[in-house]
This record gives C-alpha cells, structure tokens and sequence, in this order.
C-alpha cells in the first residue's frame, strides 16, 4: 500500500509547488491555478493555443475525450462514449489519488477496492503517476483516433 505524507496543509503544498518543477500543458487545468501558482507554471498555455501544448499523456486531455464523445452524441455510437467515459472515470480516480488531500480508504470504484495515495512528493509516487499517465494515454490513441475519424465522418471528410 502506497502512503503518502498527504494532507500536508496549506504550508506544505507551497512548499511542494516552490521546489518541484511545476509544467502544466492544459489551459482548462491551468485557469484554474491561482495568480501564484501561474507564475511557477513553466509554460502559460492560453486558450488560443491549445493546439500547440496539448499533450495525449495529459490527464485532462484524456478526461476531454469523454467530453467531446459525450457532445458528439447521438452522432457516434454510444460504445465510444462509453469507453471514452470508463477511461475518464479511471483518469479522475488517479487525479483525485494523488492530490494533496487523503483519500485512503475511499471506496467509489465498481470494483470495490480502496483508494490508496500516490504519494507524488516522492521519487517512487512520481513513478507510479508517470506509469499510469502512460497507461491512460496508450488506452486514449485508439479513443482519439476514433473520435477523430467519426468527426470527419459527420464533416464529410
């Protein structure tokens, strides 16, 4: 079981933010940063370039995708949304895993199994969310290339 020295408090997340390399490609995410936490953010991504920082291993790029099947719909098959909406579920999960709150013990899955932290502020935590983001964005292509396909379908590409 992963543990975490989450919840660190208010102090110990600055902290966190201060000293570790913040690089936040999404502006939905980022508008959301407070004018402090903005100015740590290496990049400064702005809704009208999105095209140039959006990233497939981005989580809420891979939670977007849900977004957009479940606004295509009922154009597109209701499998697609589906499965763009288990993968966005599976996303949030391991967002909300690895926030600076506590959420061990929480059991909200279909499979019954309890939460257990990624503790991000560690070299082992870091790996774990590396190795997940790649997971999602692996099980995202096959999504996004048919999201894409069937928008060209409804524009007559």
């Amino acid at each position: 079981m992963t543990t975490s020295a989450y919840p660190v408090g208010p102090d110990g997340v600055h902290t966190e933010a201060r000293f570790s390399p913040t690089l936040c490609f999404h502006f939905d995410a980022f508008r959301f940063f407070t004018p402090q936490a903005r100015a740590l953010n290496t990049l400064q991504p702005g809704r009208d370039d999105r095209p140039a920082f959006e990233q497939p291993g981005c989580l809420h790029a891979g939670m977007d995708l849900y977004k957009h099947a479940f606004r295509l719909s009922p154009m597109i098959c209701s499998e697609l949304v589906a499965e763009a909406f288990e993968l966005a579920w599976d996303i949030r999960v391991l967002d909300m895993r690895a926030a600076p709150y506590d959420f061990s013990g929480v059991v909200l899955e279909p499979r019954g199994e309890p939460w257990t932290a990624v503790a991000i502020e560690t070299t082992e935590g870091r790996a774990e969310y590396v190795a997940a983001q790649r997971e999602f964005s692996e099980r995202g292509a096959p999504i996004r290339r048919q999201l894409i396909a069937e928008c060209d379908r409804l524009l007559g590409a």
